[in-house]
C-alpha cells in the first residue's frame, strides 16, 4: 500500500529530517512512502489551471497573489500533485506520524479526507482527485466569499487547500457524490497535545497516528516547562522518534 506526501522547501527548519522519520513510521507498518514535488504537480494536466484558480481567488479576493516557493502556495499544489496518483493511494502530511496503524482494505476511487475538513490524511485516486478538484472550480465563487468572511473575522489574506475543502464542506452534493468524510476519533490524525503534554488526555490513550502539528507544539512549549527551550522544529523530531522508538 503506497502512501504519499509533499515536500517544497519553504525555508522550514528540519523538514528532510522530519520526512525521514515520517517515511520510517510508515514502512515499519508495511507502508510504501513516496515523496512528490512541485516537478510531480507539474505533471498533472490541470496544474496550470489549478495555480491560475489559486491565484485568482486571492486576487479577487484581497488583491494580492500567492508568493511563489511560500508556504502557502505549497500547501496548495500538493493537490494537484495528487491528481497524478493513478491507483487509489494514501497521502498525508509528513508531520502524521505512524505508530502502529495498518489497513488491508480496498481503497475507494472517490477522495476520502479521513480527518474531517483536515486536509493532512485521506485516499483517493487520480479520477478522484480530478472530480475534487472540478467542483473546486465550479464552487470559486463561494471559496472567494468565504475567504473573504474569513478575512473579516480573522484578518487572514493566504489561504491553502485545507482552507479550499472547508469552504465548500458544506456545499450539496459534495458530501453525497464528490467525496467522503470521516474522522477516526481517539484512533488517528490525534494531535500531539493531546496525549503528550498540558493536554493530556486518557482518551487518546490508543492513538495510532499522530498529528505533530505546529499549533499541538506551540501549545507544549508555551505551557510545558520542560519544553521551554525547545522550538517547533526540534520539538517535532524528539517527539517523532520517541513515536518510533529510535
Amino acid at each position: 500500500m503506497k502512501i504519499y506526501t509533499y515536500y517544497e522547501d519553504v525555508g522550514f527548519k528540519q523538514q528532510p529530517e522530519l520526512i525521514e522519520l515520517w517515511k520510517e513510521s510508515w514502512k515499519r507498518q508495511g507502508f510504501d512512502p513516496i515523496v512528490l514535488n512541485r516537478e510531480d504537480a507539474k505533471k498533472s494536466p490541470l496544474y496550470q489551471k489549478y495555480y491560475d484558480f489559486v491565484q485568482r481567488v486571492h486576487k479577487k479576493s484581497f488583491g494580492i497573489e500567492l508568493e511563489d516557493n511560500s508556504y502557502w502556495l505549497a500547501a496548495q499544489l500538493e493537490i494537484v500533485a495528487w491528481h497524478t496518483i493513478k491507483e487509489p493511494s494514501f497521502i498525508s502530511d509528513y508531520d502524521i506520524i505512524n505508530k502502529n496503524w495498518k489497513f488491508k482494505d480496498n481503497l475507494f476511487q472517490k477522495v476520502h479526507w479521513r480527518d474531517d475538513c483536515c486536509s493532512c490524511f485521506a485516499s483517493g485516486s487520480s479520477w478522484g482527485w480530478e472530480n475534487y478538484i472540478q467542483f473546486l472550480f465550479n464552487s470559486e465563487d463561494c471559496i472567494i466569499e468565504w475567504c473573504k468572511d474569513c478575512n473579516r473575522k480573522n484578518k487572514r489574506i493566504h489561504f491553502g487547500d485545507q482552507d479550499f475543502l472547508i469552504a465548500v464542506s458544506n456545499l450539496e452534493d459534495f458530501r453525497k457524490k464528490t467525496v467522503l468524510i470521516t474522522r477516526g476519533h481517539f484512533k488517528l490524525c490525534v494531535g500531539i497535545d493531546n496525549t503528550y503534554g498540558v493536554n493530556k488526555d486518557n482518551r487518546f490513550e490508543n492513538a495510532q497516528t499522530y498529528h505533530l502539528g505546529h499549533s499541538s507544539l506551540y501549545n507544549i512549549i508555551n505551557n510545558d516547562p520542560k519544553y521551554k527551550d525547545y522550538d517547533v522544529d526540534s520539538l517535532r523530531i524528539k517527539i517523532a522518534k520517541e513515536i518510533i522508538g529510535l
